[in-house]
């Protein structure tokens, strides 16, 4: 019996100490809580967003606190704590993602250097009860100054429905800078030969935009924006308004064109025309809009572009007015020049640049976009037969494709269009080799 006791309190003894092992593992297991930056700048401005994410595969994070260090002020951000849910399970928080809204000079904190610092700490038992702790720290730069920009070029007399260019010069490094034409933004680049901080921007001025209002913006990369504005002039072009008769032939002739790529078009030939003219235009351009924003920093063509031979059969953004028996039924603004053209007449790329887009693009019909650098593009419509293929570099005079009349045509031509980061513009004035020294070229080298 006495034997029976002994081996019988051995074993208590050594229940309770494994389960004394086991809950001590238990409550003080795993590796201290993971911090990773998802928003921690470098450079704070005026207003900033910081951002972590937290982790603990332990017993879950107790308590998140962050803190901006600068000389003996310490600024706490708001701090988290979670609920122990019970001794034996920890916190319910595996996994945070906390976010804190930073304002430097509302917080009492100056242009210079600091420490920004984040720190968790688990629900372990470790460290006398405390748990475990990691802290994050780095260093930042508190730049709550705007840049200053300087304006270089002098003339900026543009018409509506035409292009300008702006240089200017910022004096701190920038995320982003570029010229604002009311709600449009063209960026700028670096100015070829230019020092360092000096910009420049091809700017369009759309043709229905009335009295836009036309300013610089940089924006450096502690988020500080500076805007200023420059003296310009724009003078105002009234449309040229046509009148356009269909036909019952032109539409039983190019309707089913559309409709054969387009499935979505129903409808009697008038109404299925109504579609392409409205809808489809609109979609179209939309797609012009968006191949053209990836453009090259460097300008590839030089001089004057040239124009298409033939005579000029519609001009830059006439107005025109559908009439289908006698009755307006829609209206559009024709986004380029039309050249008479014989089919398959030989086409030449206006200037110099790259192939950004060939292939069926609705109304325009078989189309070729060069992207010319610095936003400016070139495109062809209407064309039979492209000799080209999207990455191809071109020459200026390059034959890349021969007429016809496809897409929204009544007959053979070239549908000839420019582009400005995908805002059409007036083709005329880029054919023209002073208009361009006057206005783009003497802009580009002011001082």
């Amino acid at each position: 019996m006495g034997k029976f006791l002994i081996y019988f309190s051995c074993a208590v003894l050594a229940a309770i100490l494994l389960a004394g092992t086991i809950v001590s593992t238990m409550m003080l297991k795993g590796p201290p809580p993971e911090i990773n930056a998802i928003s921690a700048p470098r450079v704070i401005g005026r207003e900033a967003v910081i951002s972590f994410r937290f982790h603990d595969s332990g017993r879950g994070i107790r308590e998140i606190t962050a803190s901006i260090i600068q000389g003996k002020k310490v600024v706490t951000l708001e701090s988290k704590r979670f609920p122990v849910i019970s001794w034996w399970k920890g916190t319910s928080i595996k996994d945070k993602i906390v976010s804190w809204q930073v304002a430097p000079l509302a917080m009492g904190l100056h242009q210079g250097k600091a420490i920004l610092r984040a720190t968790a700490r688990d629900a372990s038992w470790r460290n006398d009860f405390n748990g475990n702790e990691t802290t994050f720290q780095s260093e930042v730069v508190i730049d709550v100054t705007p840049p200053s920009i300087t304006v270089l070029s002098t003339i900026h007399n543009m018409i509506s429905g035409g292009a300008g260019l702006v240089s200017y010069k910022v004096n701190k490094d920038i995320s982003r800078t570029g010229v604002w034409v009311d709600d449009i933004f063209f960026p700028a680049y670096p100015r070829p030969q230019g020092s360092a901080g000096e910009y420049s921007a091809l700017i369009a001025i759309p043709f229905d935009v009335p009295r836009p209002k036309l300013y610089i913006e940089a924006v450096d990369t502690a988020g500080n924006v500076a805007k200023t504005g420059f003296p310009y002039q724009i003078h105002y072009m009234a449309p040229k308004v046509d009148r356009i008769n269909i036909s019952d032939n032109f539409l039983e002739q190019k309707m089913p064109e559309f409709t054969a790529r387009y499935p979505d078009l129903t409808g009697t030939p008038l109404n299925i025309f109504l579609q392409v003219n409205s809808k489809l235009r609109t979609e179209n351009d939309q797609e012009i809009k968006n191949i053209c924003l990836k453009s090259s920093p460097k300008i590839m063509w030089q001089g004057a572009f040239i124009r298409p031979p033939g005579a000029k059969r519609a001009g830059f953004a006439d107005e025109r007015h559908y009439f289908y028996n006698g009755k307006e039924i829609s209206q559009a603004h024709h986004m380029g020049v039309d050249i008479a053209a014989l089919a398959h007449f030989p086409v030449r790329a206006g200037n110099s640049g790259k192939v950004i887009f060939t292939g069926y693009l609705g109304i325009y019909g078989n189309a070729i976009i060069i992207d010319h650098g610095f936003g400016l593009a070139s495109l062809y419509g209407h064309l039979e037969s492209i000799n080209t293929a999207v990455g191809a570099r071109v020459e200026r005079g390059t034959i890349i494709g021969t007429t016809d009349s496809t897409g929204l045509s009544g007959g053979d031509h070239l549908h000839y269009a420019m582009m400005v980061h995908g805002v059409f513009i007036n083709p005329t004035e880029w054919w023209d080799d002073k208009w361009i020294k006057d206005h783009i070229i003497n802009n580009l080298l002011a001082k």
